[in-house]
């Protein structure tokens, strides 16, 4: 087995998706090994509805994929009353509105009863047609149902609105992209797991109104490093905090007295060597990124774009590779006497030979009507010229000849 060292690569520009059709990130596709060696990553087919009119802005159809209740249970009707519904759009936002609670879900990890589960994770037939990334709960919704959202592990971003009180058992847990959360004041109580497992959620800002953080709500967040937290809290519960891999830094509303009157349960140490901010604002803080290209891409390798918020928080994008910008050297025609050359390729960005100019052989002289003289180039060929050049050494040996004759002559 030889390692393809990708010598004819092309680069593709990206395909952007449709309404109807997936597009694709651009790419470099190498035609020897016939794959992809960067980018052509999948664009989900998406509807476009910025206003939320559930009309799509771009074909006009509807923007809707699923729609329907998520209230409270009601066992007259064997299902989710309608105080509160759910819209799921085509780019990924799962809209949650109406008046008062929503309903408590069960779940098994394959089977949830969820009404809206089975677009937030990759089902053994294949991808679901759409992945939830972003939950906007509308105001007047008052309270996040028992794992409203469990294992919604494409899950960027979740806005919580000030009518919600509560916060529901594992309702978060296992959001495994979820990186920050904002619970506003009206929340008075986290119940137990809400966040557990989301590995990588790094900050959390818990408003005013929380009293109570129950046990394991945001136990196995290995990333959390930065926690705010308002002055109303009274207790955090056994392990609440578990399980975080670094002490964090907390940012405390009330005073350093205040604090110390919070009863802290077992299996919180980490909470206990946090690095203390007392008096903090905690008000929300939105991340304002500034790019800035920190490796060029370059025909065969990716680079890499880095963006940086003035809070300190990064991420980083590849930037795929330019692929080579192809040049013809044109082919030189060999003649009688002097070699050409076939058809070449190079780029002319990185100047790398792509394809290699072959030597093709001189043609030689031709001489079909047998006078001496190339049909071709009109030389004069050789074999004249040798008989002269041979005359002549004759005629020099044969004059030596006779002198020599002439010596052996004299001597005798």
């Amino acid at each position: 087995y030889t390692l393809c060292q990708h010598a004819n690569i092309m680069a593709y520009p990206e395909q952007p998706s449709t309404c109807t059709e997936d597009g694709y990130t651009s790419g470099v596709y190498c035609e020897d090994c016939e794959k992809w060696i960067s980018g052509h990553e999948v664009i989900r087919k998406h509807h476009t509805d910025e206003n939320r009119d559930k009309i799509c802005d771009i074909c006009g159809e509807s923007s809707i994929i699923k729609s329907g209740n998520c209230g409270v249970f009601d066992e007259n009707i064997f299902g989710y009353s309608d105080n509160v519904t759910y819209t799921l759009f085509g780019d990924g936002v799962l809209e949650i509105s109406g008046t008062g609670n929503m309903g408590d879900f069960n779940w098994l990890s394959e089977f949830p009863d969820n009404p809206y589960a089975s677009y937030s994770f990759e089902k053994n037939e294949g991808i679901a047609e759409n992945i939830v990334k972003s939950v906007v709960i509308l105001d007047g919704v008052t309270s996040i149902g028992k794992n409203a959202f469990y294992s919604f592990k494409s899950l960027e971003n979740v806005s919580i609105p000030n009518s919600v009180q509560s916060i529901g058992v594992g309702a978060f847990d296992s959001c495994e992209s979820l990186e920050s959360v904002v619970i506003p004041d009206s929340v008075t109580n986290i119940e137990c797991d809400a966040f557990w497992g989301c590995i990588n959620l790094t900050s959390v800002s818990i408003g005013n109104g929380v009293e109570t953080i129950r046990e394991y709500a945001f136990a196995n967040c290995p990333k959390l490093i930065t926690i705010k937290i308002g002055k109303n809290l009274n207790i955090i519960e056994n392990d609440a905090f578990y399980n975080l891999q670094n002490a964090p830094e907390i940012y405390y509303a009330g005073s350093e007295a205040e604090w110390n009157n919070i009863l802290i349960d077992s299996s919180n140490e980490i909470i206990l060597c946090a690095t203390m901010h007392y008096n903090a604002d905690i008000s929300p803080h939105w991340h304002s990124y500034v790019s800035t290209v920190t490796k060029a891409a370059t025909c065969t390798e990716s680079g890499v774009e880095t963006f940086i918020c003035d809070c300190g928080k990064t991420y980083t994008e590849e930037i795929p590779a330019l692929g080579h910008t192809e040049v013809i050297d044109a082919a030189v025609s060999p003649d009688c006497t002097n070699t050409g050359l076939t058809v070449g390729k190079h780029c002319s960005v990185c100047g790398e030979t792509l394809v290699a100019c072959e030597t093709v052989p001189a043609t030689g002289h031709v001489d079909e009507n047998s006078d001496e003289v190339c049909d071709a180039c009109g030389e004069t060929l050789n074999s004249q010229q040798e008989d002269t050049t041979k005359n002549f050494f004759k005629k020099i040996i044969d004059f030596f000849r006779k002198i020599l004759e002439w010596f052996k002559d004299l001597f005798r």
